[in-house]
């Protein structure tokens, strides 16, 4: 095996570069957060969610943390991810991402983002204003319309709009899905009933949310790749470290 600027060449390589250069643009678009529900059951002042991050079914590359803090008609959400994908000791594919996210009355209004790409850092922030909402990042000063909601996901509401701001760059992105009904689901807790939704397009993205409109399983394939996004068990804490 020979290298080149640091990383390995020939064909095993090859399809994990190529792998790593797409996947931070394509799960920015998969994990889309919704608007807040209002749910019929109380949820505790703090949780925490953490998935792990599955390529081909067993090898684990990373692990992606979403922290719910919830306070009077505030809310905010917390999301880290951490990629880290290997060729034998070589790295190949860094990615890390800390964001904060505030909600009001059920309604976004801000957004802080940083995102580190193998070294290559960038940040986008969002702001709502009486006009819409205000982006700024890496693909220049945007204007989104008032129903926007940037791609973090921890619920279902963001399926119901057609428009999501990516993170990484603070471009919009349209978006268009699919519903395809009940399927239930076997967790070590027990089987859950789930709602399938497909995001269509280049490369199609499967969602099941429980009914309290929490995500319980992410899946997407890319080239020839599959990928899944596990859940461990949601944690409720009295305030979140």
């Amino acid at each position: 095996m020979s290298t080149a600027a640091g990383r390995p060449c020939g064909p095993r390589a090859d399809p994990l570069l190529k792998w790593g250069r797409s996947f931070a643009a394509l799960w920015l678009v998969a994990l889309a957060t919704p608007a807040m529900a209002e749910l019929g059951t109380a949820r505790p002042a703090a949780e925490r969610w953490v998935f792990d991050v599955l390529m081909d079914g067993d090898r684990e590359i990373g692990t992606h943390t979403i922290d719910i803090i919830r306070s009077g008609a505030d809310t905010t959400v917390q999301v880290s991810v951490d990629l880290d994908v290997k060729f034998g000791f070589l790295t190949l594919f860094r990615y890390d991402l800390e964001l904060t996210e505030r909600w009001r009355a059920g309604q976004f209004v801000a957004l802080d983002a940083r995102v580190d790409r193998d070294g290559r850092t960038g940040t986008v922030t969002a702001r709502r204003t009486d006009d819409g909402i205000v982006l700024d990042g890496p693909a220049g000063p945007t204007l989104a319309p008032a129903d926007a909601l940037p791609a973090t996901h921890w619920n279902r509401g963001l399926m119901d709009r057609a428009v999501w701001i990516n993170i990484e760059t603070g471009a919009l992105i349209e978006v268009k899905r699919q519903d395809l009904g009940e399927v239930q689901l076997q967790r070590p807790s027990g089987p859950v009933t789930t709602t399938h939704i497909r995001q269509t397009g280049t490369v199609p993205i499967d969602y099941w949310y429980d009914d309290q409109d929490r995500l319980v399983w992410l899946r997407f394939e890319l080239d020839g790749r599959v990928f899944d996004y596990r859940p461990r068990a949601p944690t409720a804490v009295a305030g979140v470290e």
